[in-house]
């Protein structure tokens, strides 16, 4: 194989890594609805109604009135906090989806 050709693969290889290693890529549109909404089903069964926010019935009306979502701040929302603080809630989100719910929030806590 010639130099240019291990060259190619090295940075091909180099490059699709850095792709997969970030899963929100620049410009990406996050959707309450289809990305937020999954990652909290597995919250369901503690805030169902009975402690805020009631993630069962109406989860993105739930999180804006319960004021658990800074757009102005978004690191200091309230949501974000509870989920990188609190002992019971870290082991239940991952990094990756706790930066979707970032990212959600970074873009304007959209009901989309």
């Amino acid at each position: 194989m010639s130099l240019i050709g291990l060259f190619m693969i090295a940075f091909g290889s180099c490059e699709k890594f850095t792709l997969t290693e970030n899963p929100l890529p620049a410009g990406d549109s996050i959707k309450f609805s289809t990305d937020v909404v999954p990652i909290f089903n597995a919250c369901i069964g503690c805030h169902n109604g009975s402690q805020p926010p009631d993630l069962a019935n109406n989860p993105y009306q739930s999180l804006i009135s319960g004021k658990f979502v800074d757009v102005a701040d978004p690191t200091q929302s309230k949501i974000y906090i509870q989920l990188t603080t609190v002992p019971s809630h870290i082991p239940r989100v991952s990094p990756e989806q706790l930066e979707t719910i970032l990212e959600w929030i970074k873009q304007g806590a959209k009901n989309n």
